[in-house]
């Protein structure tokens, strides 16, 4: 019954902008968490620095990001 329920959670992670300003190119990670027609969104406390080369279909991408990755699906597999 456990893998049915978790099979219907979804959590996927997006960039938000941290300021206003337009020349500010770093994003903050954020998680949505969708379930049953609802979501709910949560910060996780990441910070990507340059979003067009670090941040590719909801990751990280290279290996100087080994350990944000690791932690964001310890996030997801927790939720």
């Amino acid at each position: 019954m456990e893998n049915r329920i978790k099979s219907k959670i979804s959590v996927t992670f997006y960039l938000k902008k941290m300021s206003h300003d337009n020349s500010v190119t770093k994003r903050a990670v954020y998680a949505t968490i969708a379930y049953a027609g609802t979501s709910a969104k949560m910060k996780t406390g990441f910070v990507c620095a340059d979003p067009k080369n670090d941040w590719r279909r909801g990751m990280f991408e290279g290996k100087n990001f080994s350990s944000q990755n690791r932690k964001l699906l310890e996030i997801k597999y927790k939720i």
